[in-house]
């Protein structure tokens, strides 16, 4: 006669899911071993069915039959052991649907490159409960980082090096027929770049461009696009949010964020830069008078340099921390300038202070 089907409640868990730009291994968990107990001198003797594979677990403790531990007789471990052998025998041959775990496999989780942190938990376990241990992990991309040599400061029209500054993006506006890069950004993620206002509004007006008369290039090193690698990225915009409180009058609150219609692609060459954190603006380079709550005027009183025109929209970054935490914080973005022209002495530039506009900013990250 045929044995009637059985139903064996089997611990499992559900996948938690893959990280985006995650790597995810898994180790299941082995089949169980297979124990019966023989009284032996006194004792009762662990034994191992050489047709199962150890699970990794301690063996089980010898139990002293004298002393008949915690009350058991020879034929309760006989019965005992044939129940529990059949309970796991049954769990193991149940049939487990995709997507499901069984109880101690363990996830162990990582980014696909260096371009990314992993935040949350490196491992995961499934536990009997239905529950998997620890936190979700995520991989978000670095900022602020450039493996590029550093040159010096850019002054006067210094030649920077490919890949030395990965956050720069290129602000392209479709004018009489044809593109022209105007501006100047900052990438802040895998799809977010943020840029003066002034530089995706109808001026005089802050009423935004139509999305289609703007592009924006990421790992572009040279202006003329004939001279353009396989580093360079192009965009479409997806969203131009301009912040509500700017004014092209006087240019403040100039910001406003860009979202792509895909994200980026992190390389060498493209890499966001890191948000400032409060009152973290530096002044050891700079002389800076502030002029309203959004913006700052930075600039050297004796030295003639300084951003000029197609500059707008543009980073200004400070190094932070030193060796494996050195990273570049987006203080200001390039607003504008002296009206007595360009690199002037004691006559300051414009820019926006970022500082003020992280909360708004959060909001579209």
């Amino acid at each position: 006669m045929d044995e009637k089907p059985e139903c064996v409640r089997v611990k499992v868990c559900s996948h938690p899911g893959n990280p985006g730009h995650g790597i995810v291994s898994i180790r299941l968990m082995s089949k169980p071993t297979v124990v019966t107990m023989r009284p032996q001198r006194g004792r009762y003797e662990q034994l191992i069915s050489p047709s199962s594979s150890r699970s990794g677990r301690p063996p089980l403790a010898l139990m002293d039959a004298e002393s008949n531990a915690y009350g058991r007789t020879s034929a309760d471990w006989t019965a005992m052991s044939a129940e529990s052998h059949s309970q796991q025998q049954g769990e193991w041959d149940a049939h487990i649907p995709d997507g499901y775990y069984r109880a101690n496999t363990r996830m162990h989780f990582a980014c696909v490159s260096g371009f990314y942190k992993l935040v949350g938990s490196e491992t995961r376990t499934c536990l009997s409960s239905g529950q998997w241990t620890g936190i979700q992990p995520t991989c978000l991309p670095v900022c602020g980082k450039s493996s590029a040599p550093r040159t010096p400061y850019i002054v006067n029209g210094i030649t920077t090096k490919k890949g030395e500054w990965p956050w720069q993006a290129g602000i392209s506006r479709y004018h009489k027929f044809k593109w022209q890069l105007d501006c100047g950004g900052a990438l802040l993620s895998e799809n977010l770049v943020v840029t003066a206002a002034h530089c995706v509004t109808m001026y005089p007006l802050n009423v935004p461009l139509p999305q289609t008369h703007i592009r924006v290039s990421l790992g572009k090193f040279y202006r003329n696009d004939s001279h353009d690698d396989d580093e360079v990225q192009r965009f479409a915009v997806e969203e131009i949010r301009v912040h509500r409180e700017y004014n092209p009058a006087n240019f403040n609150a100039d910001i406003a964020l860009l979202r792509l219609k895909r994200p980026a692609r992190l390389t060498y060459a493209v890499q966001p830069v890191c948000l400032p954190t409060n009152h973290s603006l530096s002044t050891t380079h700079l002389s800076q008078v502030p002029v309203t709550d959004y913006m700052f005027c930075a600039g050297y009183g004796t030295e003639m340099s300084d951003s000029c025109n197609g500059d707008s929209g543009g980073p200004m970054v400070f190094s932070v921390g030193s060796g494996a935490s050195h990273h570049w914080v987006l203080e200001g973005i390039v607003s504008w300038g002296s009206p007595k022209g360009c690199a002037i002495p004691s006559h300051y530039g414009g820019y926006t202070r970022v500082e003020r506009f992280v909360d708004w900013i959060a909001e579209y990250l």
